[in-house]
């Protein structure tokens, strides 16, 4: 999926990542911005130049940013979108850490191990965990284990 990544740099906020981690280029930002005027045509100058302020502060990516177009385009049932439509959307998903996934196998049980893998995202030096199922979906480099050699061996 092109625009989500495999980075192991990506910043783990309230225990969540943005699965965005691709560039971000003014030529990537004019042709939303022409798209947005498309099917937006009433929108001020104004709108644009705030857009692309809030962007740029937000650290968005091309594709986060397509994203939040089409999304927009294809959602906003309103004449006149806020910039907040675009600004909010993120893709994103949930992380633990070790001391999360001990709390919930204390809980519920060792199957805990069959649905969450510690990932290429570090808490200082130990990786965080997160769901197989968001590791499958959104393609994100696992963090190799004796345990999981050991399983994919059986």
């Amino acid at each position: 999926m092109p625009g989500y990544s495999k980075n192991t740099s990506l910043k783990v906020i309230n225990k969540e990542i943005s699965l965005y981690s691709d560039n971000f280029n003014i030529k990537s930002v004019m042709k939303q911005m022409s798209r947005i005027k498309k099917a937006f045509p009433n929108l001020s100058s104004g709108f644009y130049d705030i857009l692309l302020e809030r962007i740029k502060q937000a650290n968005f990516t091309n594709k986060r940013l397509e994203d939040a177009v089409n999304n927009l385009i294809d959602n906003y049932k309103y004449p006149t979108p806020p910039i907040s439509a675009i600004i909010s959307f993120d893709k994103k998903i949930k992380v633990y850490t070790y001391n999360d996934i001990l709390e919930m196998v204390s809980l519920g049980g060792d199957y805990i191990f069959q649905q969450f893998e510690p990932v290429k995202i570090y808490n200082g030096t130990k990786p965080f965990w997160a769901s197989v199922i968001d590791i499958q979906t959104y393609n994100i480099e696992r963090h190799d284990t004796k345990h999981q050699q050991q399983s994919k061996k059986s």
